[in-house]
């Protein structure tokens, strides 16, 4: 079994890899961000902050739904920030200027200390305040770079 992760009022539905699980009991006392693998609709990793959480349905998927392989095609490392229309297959989110690793440290820093972060991206920069932000989802590339 795997674990779908719907967050707040982003319609996209986080599904983390076959034998991973997030309890209510994790989610409920956890005073840090939690960094929960996900694969579909990208593979990555989704930031889940605790401060910032308003709601989040944890469910199980349908009887012989049992795996669920990446949907969506990243070219190069993105972040998505939550949406009120969710991930399309047109945007997965803002491509990283900078390394994922980077990227996750900083938006985990900023969750965890509840400070504004600015994370470099083609053309600019995205400002994130850790102290609302419920979730972020670091995207890797579909296929490795050569």
């Amino acid at each position: 079994m795997y674990t779908i992760l719907q967050i707040a009022d982003d319609p996209t539905a986080w599904h983390a890899p076959a034998g991973y699980s997030l309890t209510v009991s994790q989610l409920s006392q956890a005073r840090q961000p939690l960094a929960v693998p996900v694969t579909s609709p990208v593979r990555g990793t989704l930031l889940l902050s605790p401060r910032g959480l308003r709601a989040i349905a944890v469910t199980e998927p349908d009887p012989g739904h049992e795996g669920m392989p990446s949907d969506a095609s990243v070219q190069v490392p993105q972040v998505y920030l939550p949406s009120a229309t969710g991930m399309t297959i047109n945007w997965s989110g803002y491509q990283l200027s900078g390394t994922l690793a980077d990227a996750q440290d900083r938006i985990t820093r900023a969750m965890r200390d509840g400070t504004i972060v600015s994370v470099a991206v083609t053309g600019g920069q995205v400002v994130l305040n850790g102290a609302t932000l419920a979730f972020a989802v670091l995207c890797e590339p579909s296929v490795p770079a050569t």
